[in-house]
């Protein structure tokens, strides 16, 4: 049980890590926060992010389940 905690540690730690590198990146670019277009860079932060919150319960489900 205190691997199924860490790892969910884990796994929210770096999503949270991609919101605050998507949210730099849109700083840093100056693009208004309910766009989604912006320079290359901005686009390739904003998607791990969001591919990153896609997969998150993909992820959890089976490590609560197993």
């Amino acid at each position: 049980m205190h691997l199924t905690a860490w790892a969910t540690l884990a796994v929210l730690g770096v999503y949270f890590w991609t919101g605050v590198m998507a949210g730099v990146a849109r700083a840093r670019y100056k693009v208004a926060a309910p766009g989604m277009d912006g320079p290359l860079p901005f686009q390739s932060a904003q998607r791990v992010q969001a591919n990153t919150l896609e997969q998150l319960p993909l992820v959890l489900a089976p490590l609560f389940i197993g």
